[in-house]
């Protein structure tokens, strides 16, 4: 089997929550992919294609949230603005949060503060820099 393809798998195993259906989808079989990790282990040029692949893997997830958040938010706002039926909204809002708190947990794991590398005032309320929207205290 081609390096590329053996790096693919071994990427997706290590992404995937059950690495037996990583192998299946593959075609091979749950033995063949812990041999393949094993290889990695042994063969510094596989194991740097596998971090290649597993990083081109993690940022398509990024970029498809980002996606999917976008369109979310944007039928959000057509069923809000029909109120006709407002039980459509609730659906896509749980899916909305899901979404938005992968990918608040994938940053706080890759070290990055949640929120720090969007723009706007969106960022600032994020990192909490909010002091100079404060209304100042009365007393």
């Amino acid at each position: 089997m081609k390096r590329d393809r053996i790096a693919r798998i071994l990427a997706e195993a290590e992404i995937a929550p059950v690495s037996t259906e990583v192998a299946k989808r593959h075609g091979i079989s749950y033995r063949t992919l812990m041999r393949y990790q094993e290889r990695a282990r042994s063969d510094a040029s596989l194991a740097a294609a596998v971090a290649k692949e597993r990083e081109a893997l993690r940022g398509s997830w990024v970029e498809d949230a980002t996606t999917f958040l976008q369109a979310a938010f944007r039928k959000m706002t057509e069923l809000a603005g029909k109120a006709e039926k407002p039980g459509e909204i609730r659906p896509i809002a749980g899916a909305v949060k899901i979404t938005a708190e992968a990918l608040t947990v994938r940053e706080a794991l890759s070290g990055q503060q949640p929120g720090g590398d969007r723009e706007g005032p969106e960022a600032s309320e994020a990192s909490g820099d909010d002091a100079d929207r404060r209304s100042p205290a009365v007393h």
